[in-house]
């Protein structure tokens, strides 16, 4: 398994026999530029597919937050702000990969990325995980690597990694 996150070629993990194209492709993104080959791989693996977007927000807990002394209204108005920043930032990489389909959806989640992931591939019934195998940098990217390798561990559907390079 470990040569799969080393590798620069695109992987395909098939778990499921095959009796019909990819119909709902879940694109889990880390803003990063791996990321953005994701989309793009997911588009020319599945061009009928319905596609969602997925970014996955890590921030701390409200209960912290207010054991910490913010209140309400900031945590509330952080929320907001982190969701809009990611909705924009998924939009950008929509643009920037030409994407002329308005099918790709955006979804944007708090929590932790493994279980969020996992959480909506079920819910949406993904049948194919298209997700970036490289992070941004340093230390960074061996945390990438553990998302993707949970993602591999833990759900079901077939799952296609992609380098930044390819």
């Amino acid at each position: 398994m470990k040569s799969l996150f080393k590798g620069q070629r695109p992987t395909l993990a098939v778990r499921t026999k095959a009796t019909e194209a990819y119909q709902q492709v879940l694109v889990p993104t880390n803003f990063s530029p791996s990321s953005h080959q994701a989309l793009l791989m997911a588009l020319k693996v599945a061009p009928k597919a319905a596609i969602s977007l997925l970014h996955v927000c890590e921030m701390p807990s409200p209960e912290n937050m207010r054991t910490a002394g913010i209140d309400e209204s900031s945590i509330q108005a952080y929320r907001t702000k982190t969701l809009d920043d990611a909705q924009a930032t998924m939009s950008g990489i929509i643009a920037d990969c030409g994407v002329e389909r308005d099918d790709v959806e955006i979804v944007v989640e708090f929590g932790y990325p493994p279980a969020v992931i996992k959480e909506k591939a079920q819910s949406f019934g993904a049948d194919l995980l298209v997700i970036g195998k490289g992070g941004k940098a340093g230390h960074q990217e061996v945390l990438l690597s553990s998302v993707a390798k949970h993602v591999m561990y833990e759900t079901e559907g077939d799952i296609l990694l992609v380098d930044a390079g390819r």
